[in-house]
């Protein structure tokens, strides 16, 4: 995803049936699909629906995500002390966050 303006944004598509997407300046980027309700489920159907907004929060906020860890790491080159452990961590994410991992 090419999103160098940090401008993603959850969109609310419909509050009557809980569909979000997640768009920039340029488009959507991605939709999450609506909950559906069924008689007698209101706990699963309110955990769903909380997931999937979560789900949509996480999507529009990777890139910040990735750029912090990104920076992390370059403080860490320049000296910065980070512990191995905690630096081993953080290449791990950025690696897969840019899909080179599996």
């Amino acid at each position: 995803m090419n999103n160098s303006n940090g401008n993603l944004r959850v969109i609310t598509l419909s509050s009557s049936d809980h569909s979000f997407g997640v768009r920039d300046d340029h488009g959507f980027r991605c939709f999450l699909p609506k909950v559906h309700y069924y008689t007698g489920q209101d706990e699963r159907y309110e955990k769903e629906k909380a997931d999937i907004e979560a789900f949509a929060n996480l999507f529009a906020s990777a890139p910040d995500l990735l750029s912090m860890l990104e920076r992390i790491e370059h403080l860490h080159r320049d000296g910065f002390d980070i512990q191995s452990s905690v630096f081993q961590e953080i290449r791990s994410l950025i690696q897969k966050a840019k899909g080179e991992t599996k």
